[in-house]
């Protein structure tokens, strides 16, 4: 490959990566999603978006939140994206009035993290591995021209943990 080529390359991968910086969280109709709930087990319910208004996730609306109901309070699994806090918090409720406690985080993607720093606010604890965490740090790839976004720090989890050494 000549330096033609890879100028080419490269030029053709940042412009994809951009569009993908540029798309993330666009076009979703937030006003428009229900958060569903199942329950999978006595306790343990599974939190959806309704389908159809995240081009994204046309299945349902971003990532799915897990939930286990206990007598000191609520565990979940995710927080969803941070417009739909009420509204995952509403679902909640509906299930118990306890207070949400701790909340693990599984990866980086916003609809999976993105409610993170209201939780915190409302007094749960964030749960995740430390590489999420250094992952989350990292300031975040801004389309040309673009400005970065407001990052709060309470969106950090503050509780991590390591993934051991390998077995022999």
């Amino acid at each position: 490959m000549n330096s033609t080529s890879h100028a080419l390359a490269l030029a053709a991968c940042t412009a994809a990566l951009t569009a993908v910086v540029a798309a993330q969280g666009q076009g979703i109709d937030y006003a428009k999603i229900e958060i569903l709930t199942e329950q999978v087990a006595p306790n343990l319910y599974l939190l959806s978006g309704s389908a159809g208004a995240d081009p994204g996730h046309q299945d349902a609306a971003g990532g799915r939140i897990g939930v286990l109901a206990g007598p000191d309070g609520i565990f979940m699994v995710d927080t969803q994206y941070a417009p739909l806090t009420d509204k995952v918090v509403a679902a909640i409720r509906k299930i118990s009035p306890a207070p949400i406690r701790f909340i693990a985080n599984t990866h980086l993607h916003g609809d999976h993290t993105a409610g993170n720093a209201n939780f915190v606010k409302m007094g749960a604890v964030l749960i995740a591995r430390e590489e999420l965490r250094e992952e989350m740090s990292r300031p975040p790839a801004v389309a040309p021209g673009g400005a970065p976004p407001a990052r709060d720090p309470a969106r950090l989890p503050t509780v991590t943990y390591g993934m051991g050494e390998p077995r022999s």
